[in-house]
């Protein structure tokens, strides 16, 4: 087992004055003071351990002793066992059809905090099983973990104001990665295991500083230890650390300071606080920040604003750490660092019904929108209400002030914006657009018929609004500032759906005809496009209709290879055709390489005078350095592939013109079989027939064209 101080950590009950050790109580799932002296002492490798892990309909059991997992009924198949236990459940981690996946996962079982005689130091320690967990397919039990004890502890001294931490890395994990993130557990400590640390921690700085400080907020969360050593006299003002910035922060608050209230209202600027606003900050630190904002928004009315003060985490959909204060010589100003735009429009929503309604209807919107999850019709319509004023008739806005953000008013505010043409903006995706770039543009394919573009012209956005009746349009803004790229989806030159990408290549919505959810087939193809472009679903909506509809990406990926054909390969660029895996290269494809080279470099590459090359391959390695699989293949004896490297050497532009090889590669191919090939030997054994070879191999293009949409349509027999 891993401990920062062995010799103390193994008996923490020496020479401490009072200790608690909590144990999870799995019939009832919660965490229950021990009685046990073993139990409380013991070094856990020494305790049988039982892990009782559920996963939708599945429970499996992990016995420490014999480290095997397996199938039990339930919590109940295992009440007579002797040790301790650790409930954890992961089905809203991952989905119910695909197989369980984690790199970390922490199995807590004992907590354990104590303090010194005569002291300030606070010992705080948790006890678990930690590794990664794998499971083959649903419904099957897990492999054999190799899960290890580990101890993560805290050593707190509150008079000094020092903490040691060990195995810190399992507090956090720092991914942009959703699917990442879910991959890895990390620690929570349960409320009932807080409230005993904040009280040691209470009487520590009691003993140190003579001065007991209250905490009268709602404890939680790893980092909470931190701020009491930071500020134990207030622990509120830490959480304004990032919203202040650290050096006003740091100049303003020094940490032996024990009223901070009085100094940060004058620091933000309130002169007069009312009495709700101070008793608010005792609860919730955020409550100054919430003020300001309403303020800052046009209300006055304090009888109003104190019903938002109850927020201590987010408020109107936005997480209230994500603010930040800019102090400007006329005062201060609240930004948000996270929400950019939809910040500014939800603003922009504000006045305009404190300006239509009053104070009063304000609060009944506002406080709608902080208490629901928004729907999808909610950001659209704060964003054609911001980007587009004046643009909507006055039946519409009183429609919106009366029923809200519905599907009618978004459907009525779309259709004026589908109806307003502006200046045409052409948008030119490259690696200087922080947000999106090149990656965009290699995401534009055609899977079996589905075409999927990127829209990259706005007056594109009218069209595609119109044909699907939705507000795409009013994403303009978002567009031309590369704060959103959107997709739309053809198929028989019909528009099916339109894709939003944001940030981090995140898929935030995708919806058909009037923003309805994508069904069948079309979502299967959706799902696999974001799979194989490396997009991640950054909708909770998208991800359950995926999931309800029992598509699995990672399977599809092998069905939807089986459809690539000659006419898949026409309609892919040259980074398409060349990043396909090399079970999916079929015929056609050593053709269409040709076209897209042919167009993609229009010189020869010629070898210094002085280089000799040992054979062919070394020569055609030097001179083509993209037709490594074409060169690989045509030595394998590929047909097409030799007949499209005798072509090379007859065209003349891409290699030296050789008759002889090109003979060669082409007489090879017609003992395989190729028919185009027997035509072109034919044509090089005539003199007076070379000329018209380039013509004919034109023709040839053409027909082979032809063959494979007559193929398709059933005109023609395999």
């Amino acid at each position: 087992m891993y401990d920062m101080c062995s010799d103390e950590y193994a008996g923490m009950e020496v020479g401490y004055v009072e200790s608690v050790v909590f144990v999870q109580d799995i019939k009832n799932n919660t965490w229950v003071t021990c009685e046990d002296e073993t139990y409380k002492t013991e070094d856990l490798e020494k305790i049988a351990c039982g892990i009782v892990l559920y996963h939708f309909d599945d429970c499996f059991f992990y016995n420490s002793k014999d480290r095997h997992w397996r199938r039990i009924d339930g919590v109940q198949s295992v009440e007579d066992f002797q040790g301790l236990m650790c409930y954890h459940d992961l089905s809203d981690r991952f989905e119910r059809q695909i197989s369980l996946n984690m790199d970390r996962a922490i199995f807590p079982f004992r907590w354990r905090i104590c303090r010194k005689e005569e002291n300030s130091y606070v010992m705080f320690a948790l006890d678990m099983l930690c590794g990664p967990i794998r499971v083959p397919y649903y419904g099957n039990a897990p492999l054999n973990s190799s899960l290890q004890f580990l101890t993560m502890s805290f050593s707190m001294d509150v008079a000094t104001r020092r903490m040691l931490k060990a195995r810190e890395d399992l507090l956090y994990y720092k991914s942009n990665s959703y699917a990442d993130y879910r991959r890895c557990d990390v620690v929570h400590i349960p409320p009932v295991v807080m409230q005993s640390m904040v009280k040691f921690l209470q009487e520590g700085a009691g003993r140190a500083f003579g001065i007991k400080p209250s905490v009268l907020m709602a404890v939680e969360g790893v980092g909470f230890p931190d701020r009491f050593i930071s500020r134990p006299f207030d622990v509120n003002i830490t959480y304004l650390r990032n919203f202040l910035g650290k050096d006003v922060f740091e100049k303003h608050f020094p940490w032996q300071q024990k009223d901070n209230f009085q100094p940060l209202c004058q620091l933000l600027g309130i002169d007069k606080p009312p009495k709700s606003l101070r008793k608010a900050y005792s609860f919730n630190p955020y409550a100054p920040v919430i003020f300001l904002i309403l303020k800052q928004w046009g209300l006055q009315d304090i009888n109003h604003i104190q019903k938002f003060f109850g927020y201590d985490r987010t408020i109107f959909n936005v997480y209230l750490s994500n603010f930040r204060a800019v102090f400007r010589p006329d005062g201060v100003v609240i930004d948000c660092c996270e929400s950019g735009c939809d910040w500014q429009r939800l603003g922009g929503y504000a006045r305009f019904i404190l300006e239509r309604k009053g104070e009063k209807h304000f609060v009944k919107v506002f406080s709608r929108l902080s208490l629901n999850p928004w729907n999808e019709y909610v950001r659209d319509i704060l964003r054609m209400l911001y980007d587009y004023q004046g643009l909507f008739s006055e039946e519409i806005l009183k429609l919106l002030l009366a029923q809200g953000e519905t599907r009618i008013v978004h459907d009525l505010m779309a259709e004026a914006v589908n109806r307003q043409k502006y200046q045409n903006v052409k948008l030119e995706y490259d690696d200087n657009k922080l947000r999106h770039g090149r990656t965009m543009l290699n995401c534009e394919c055609s899977i079996d018929g589905y075409e999927f573009h990127l829209v990259k012209d706005t007056d594109d956005l009218y069209e595609i609004g119109g044909a699907l009746c939705n507000c795409v349009a009013s994403y303009r803004w978002d567009v031309v500032h590369y704060i959103s790229a959107i997709f739309y989806v053809k198929k028989d030159d019909k528009y099916l759906a339109c894709i939003e990408v944001k940030d981090q290549n995140a898929i935030v919505q995708a919806s058909g005809y009037c923003n309805r959810e994508l069904r069948g087939t079309l979502l299967e193809y959706f799902a696999y496009w974001a799979y194989v472009k490396g997009l991640r679903i950054g909708s909770k909506c998208l991800e359950e209709c995926i999931r309800s509809a029992g598509i699995e990406p990672e399977k599809l990926y092998y069905e939807v290879r089986k459809l690539m054909t000659a006419e898949a390969y026409q309609k892919m660029n040259f980074e398409e055709l060349t990043g396909l895996a090399d079970e999916d290269i079929r015929n056609g494809w050593y053709i269409r390489f040709l076209q897209l080279l042919n167009e993609k470099r229009r010189f020869r590459l010629a070898a210094p005078p002085w280089m000799e090359f040992l054979d062919e391959r070394s020569y055609l390695n030097y001179v083509l350095p993209e037709g490594g699989r074409l060169i690989e293949d045509a030595e394998k004896g590929v047909r097409e592939a030799m007949f499209v490297l005798g072509v090379m050497y007859l065209q003349g532009r891409l290699l030296m013109p050789d008759l002889e090889k090109s003979r060669h590669w082409l007489l090879k191919a017609e003992r395989k079989g190729s028919k185009m090939a027997a035509g072109f030997l034919e044509r090089l054994n005539i003199p007076e027939k070379r000329l018209h070879l380039m013509d004919d191999l034109k023709l040839m293009e053409g027909l082979m064209k032809m063959r494979q949409r007559a193929r398709k349509a059933g005109l023609l027999l395999n």
